[in-house]
């Protein structure tokens, strides 16, 4: 009797130590700070032009301050807690969505396990226009669509800077979006934002989505559902109830989870310079909702298109004071961090010098806001230079855009650089052995 007992007892203090030691691997899997290895660094190609030796961020005024998105980095990746949220705006570069989507992924690579959620997005098929590869829209109806960077249009924007809308009684939208494994982003949470009156159309879910409660936000301007379950598809109608409900237009979707990791949200709008966002009427209200920790800011291709007798460098500089404003008031404590122009041409002949007048004023517009500069101009070559990336492949014939390899190429140079910037930061931080 007292083996048997004995027996038991070691049987029960195995099983309690196998299911400890899983249970640890499967839900305390976190890396010590002091253990941590970052990933390796993207390789790159040897191009001659290429200048990686200067590839750096640049850090201004009190580089603490910057910081900021770094420490909740560390709280995301070795206490599993909070989500970091990062907004990247500018034009036609990031509306394309091969820059952007290389970056969130890059990022969704900086541990093991880290993942997050798709993000704010615009169904740009709405407005016939171009957008990113890696999500699809489908629709029935009618739609319109219009764009802040158009001066004489005038529409209800949001944070998007597009606008797509319908008169039609009764009509329908699906959208999925894919990771580059070809896995759909999972969400069981969906803001849509749109216009929100008396004359504006119902929207709702379709009756296979599981909705447990509905939130609408009149001065933001989005309604929220909350789901019973995870989707990777989402499906809504929008729908007149009454004879007073005429027109419906849609700002933006925000996909989301409640699994922490990073949101990295793509704001672009083709031909977009400064002053285009400061005429979204709604920018800041939704900005809200996305609350940035981390702003890329890549605006300036199209402020500085032209002769230098048509660019002014304090203008430029006032305008992004203006939009910064907007944005540090929704979070005071959100890092900065500027991306000069790419060499470009103005008309394809000729050589656009206000490249080096945009990047004087990141530089002070850093200076100003203790943000940071990634000298993207001076990397791939400097003045002339786009010349060489088109002869590479990386660059469109307009001598403006890249092609697909050449963002990749950015956006791996870009990652290179913030990952070096944090391996820095975790090395005088935490004190690793050996």
């Amino acid at each position: 009797m007292k083996s048997k007992t004995l027996i038991a007892c070691l049987l029960g203090l195995f099983l309690i130590s196998f299911v400890s030691i899983h249970h640890g691997e499967t839900v305390d899997s976190r890396p010590r700070p002091e253990e941590f290895r970052l990933p390796d660094y993207r390789e790159i190609p040897n191009y001659p032009f290429l200048r990686q030796d200067l590839n750096r961020i640049q850090y201004f005024g009190d580089s603490h301050a910057f910081q900021s998105i770094f420490e909740k980095l560390d709280r995301l990746i070795f206490e599993g807690g909070e989500s970091v949220s990062i907004m990247h705006i500018g034009g036609s570069h990031v509306q394309a969505g091969t820059l952007s989507n290389r970056l969130r992924e890059n990022f969704f690579s900086l541990a093991p396990g880290l993942k997050g959620e798709r993000g704010f997005l615009f169904p740009f098929r709405l407005a016939h226009t171009n957008g990113p590869g890696n999500f699809k829209v489908e629709y029935t109806g009618t739609w319109d669509g219009c764009r802040c960077a158009v001066k004489k249009e005038n529409c209800d924007w949001g944070l998007s800077g597009y606008a797509a809308h319908t008169f039609d009684s009764l009509s329908t939208v699906k959208l999925w979006s894919f990771d580059t494994d070809s896995v759909a982003y999972g969400f069981n949470r969906v803001k849509i934002y749109h216009s929100m009156d008396s004359s504006t159309s119902t929207v709702r879910l379709d009756s296979s989505m599981k909705v447990t409660s509905v939130f609408e936000d009149s001065s933001r301007q989005y309604t929220e559902f909350v789901l019973g379950q995870s989707y990777d598809t989402l499906k809504f109608e929008v729908v007149q109830l009454d004879s007073m409900q005429t027109n419906f237009t849609i700002q933006g979707i925000q996909l989301e989870n409640d699994d922490p990791g990073i949101s990295y949200n793509a704001i672009g709008v083709n031909g977009a310079s400064v002053p285009s966002y400061l005429r979204c009427g709604k920018f800041q209200d939704q900005l809200a909702t996305v609350m940035p920790d981390l702003v890329i800011f890549g605006i300036g291709i199209n402020d500085a298109y032209g002769p230098s007798s048509r660019f002014s460098r304090e203008n430029f500089e006032q305008n992004y004071d203006s939009l910064i404003g907007l944005i540090r008031q929704v979070n005071p404590n959100v890092s900065i961090l500027f991306l000069t122009n790419n060499d470009s041409y103005y008309k394809r002949k000729y050589p656009n010098k206000n490249a080096i007048e945009v990047h004087q004023a990141m530089l002070n517009l850093a200076r100003k806001y203790n943000g940071a500069v990634w000298d993207l101009f001076h990397i791939m070559g400097g003045l002339n230079s786009v010349k060489s990336w088109e002869n590479a492949g990386l660059a469109k014939s307009d001598k403006v855009h890249f092609t697909s390899q050449g963002y990749i190429l950015e956006a791996d140079l870009l990652f290179n650089a913030f990952r070096e910037s944090y391996g820095n930061y975790l090395a005088s931080r935490y004190t690793r052995e050996g």
